[in-house]
């Protein structure tokens, strides 16, 4: 019988898990690693109602082949009607409440601690060893971590997901970042009792759009096709175009989904780059939306003056918290003294900048692994399989999820991560069955 040992449980690691057991049955003895409880992750670790799902209820389906599998789940625990809920958004909590049953039910070795190191022992051997101690041997490795490659924060700002106790509610607070990271911070800052006054700092000041309900209940519409092999510029006019033709920006954004892998791939390295720094954080804001009661809520604080949103940049952090910054487009620097400052700046998974990690650091100094060209993540050959730091692929060392977004670029949320489980399970199968 194959081992297969998965680090990582949040959902990429969960989703793959089940997918292999149900391809495989009891061919495979699975192993799952993360100091975390089964199914949470930084995304759906959080033990605050506030912080919901960016997709409708009808959209975060764990099986392929039930669409509707998590809004029957949450209409059956919420007693509520299925339909009353399809275009819902659910609190995160109870998304992690989901993927915690779905799996229990396959057989399964859960490891609540943390992988201190991962050993390649022969050609088609490896050795994991824990933090308590416990090591065994594996056929397979799947590095499934996330977005949690623990990384040093910008000039030692506070993790969003780790919050300090606050000593006055009333004090000004500081977000470097104005992503759905910054969305969730404010919102734990809200749960915390929090009620001073709130600066969010980003190049642009770009705020992520809401939701529309009424586009949501419209028909998909076709993948552009003809957008496969444009540049990032030219990608984006053919969007444009599209939403004149539609009057409905939302879903021309939604219908590029399925083209992104195919998109991304056929650019060059250096259209990455330029999407990257140019267009990036317009991408981002359309593509990856808030529940619409969360933006009413943001755009209420925004209007009292208790959250400001602001583009610029740092120039300096004098000591005592006060954040130096010079607003996009003036000469003058603003000092805002505050009594909390929190890196929302971006998501984690540079392997390069999370070396300190026993983990990570172990696999680059063994040459196991390297960051991709982009510094994304993991460098991988487009199919889940690793790269060594010679250049070739490892057998039997593979990565999924965000870890290997370098690859296919959008691999984060919950409709492409289930479709890349479901690939990822038939090719570690095709190796071992």
């Amino acid at each position: 019988m194959s081992h297969i040992t998965i680090i990582g449980a949040g959902f990429s690691g969960t989703a793959l898990a089940i997918a292999l057991a149900r391809q495989a049955g009891q061919a495979v003895k699975l192993a799952l690693v993360d100091p975390r409880d089964v199914g949470t992750g930084i995304a759906y670790g959080t033990r605050i109602v506030d912080h919901w799902l960016n997709v409708p209820a009808r959209g975060m389906s764990l099986e392929p082949d039930k669409p509707d599998d998590f809004l029957h789940w949450w209409a059956q625990n919420q007693g509520q009607e299925v339909e009353s809920l399809r275009f819902d958004f659910a609190p995160r909590l109870e998304y992690a409440r989901y993927l915690a049953e779905k799996i229990s039910n396959i057989g399964m070795t859960y490891y609540r601690h943390k992988a201190l190191s991962i050993e390649k022992t022969s050609e088609k051997s490896w050795r994991v060893i824990l933090a308590d101690g416990q090591q065994w041997q594996s056929d397979q490795i799947v590095l499934a971590m996330g977005n949690s490659l623990p990384q040093p924060t910008a000039f030692g700002f506070a993790d969003p997901w780790q919050l300090p106790d606050l000593s006055d509610l009333a004090m000004p607070v500081f977000i470097l970042g104005t992503g759905l990271t910054m969305i969730d911070a404010v919102m734990s800052l809200d749960h915390l009792g929090h009620y001073g006054p709130i600066l969010a700092l980003s190049r642009r000041g770009l705020v992520p759009q809401s939701h529309d309900l009424a586009s949501l209940r419209q028909p998909s519409l076709a993948p552009p096709k003809e957008l496969v092999g444009l540049s990032p510029w030219r990608v984006m006019r053919g969007l444009r175009q599209l939403t004149a033709e539609t009057d409905d920006w939302r879903r021309a954004v939604d219908s590029v989904r399925s083209l992104i892998p195919a998109i991304w791939q056929q650019w060059t390295q250096t259209q990455k780059q330029q999407f990257l720094r140019h267009l990036q954080s317009r991408w981002d804001i359309r593509r990856h939306r808030m529940a619409p009661a969360i933006a009413d809520r943001l755009q209420s604080w925004q209007r009292s003056g208790r959250l400001r949103v602001v583009a610029g940049k740092i120039t300096d952090v004098v000591p005592g918290w006060n954040i130096e910054f010079r607003p996009r487009g003036q000469k003058e620097k603003t000092i805002f003294p505050t009594g909390l400052a929190i890196d929302c700046s971006g998501r984690r998974t540079d392997p390069v900048a999370g070396k300190k990690d026993p983990l990570v650091g172990g696999l680059l100094a063994a040459g196991l692994v390297r960051a991709d060209s982009l510094g994304l993540g993991f460098d991988s050959d487009g199919e889940n399989r690793l790269v060594a730091a010679d250049g070739r692929v490892t057998p039997g060392f593979w990565a999924a999820g965000p870890l290997v977004r370098g690859a296919a670029w959008e691999n984060t949320a919950v409709p492409e991560l289930r479709q890349e489980a479901t690939a990822l399970a038939k090719r570690l199968l095709a190796t071992v069955v």
